[in-house]
């Protein structure tokens, strides 16, 4: 396995996981969102303020996004020859 499939595989597990604690146990909290004025430049952040849902819908999408990663990085180019 190369060195780029492996930290793949290694991020795709911590979001996995990650999302997976924040389906079961989840927990109200803060987020900021860096924001851009009309022209582009930073013009502050916006605070948004999740609840329980809003944690279960965070961690559904860290789940599929590991998921996503890790088929990505198991997966094989079949015109490469397997690596021994």
């Amino acid at each position: 396995m190369k060195p780029l499939q492996v930290s793949l595989l290694i991020l795709a597990a911590l979001l996995f996981f990650a999302g997976l604690y924040s389906v079961i146990w989840p927990q109200a909290g803060v987020l900021v969102h860096p924001t851009n004025g009309p022209r582009g430049f930073n013009n502050g952040n916006y605070v948004e303020v999740i609840g329980t849902t809003g944690a279960r819908g965070y961690g559904i999408i860290a789940i599929v996004i590991g998921s996503g990663l890790a088929s990505l990085a198991i997966y094989r180019d079949k015109n490469e020859p397997p690596s021994e």
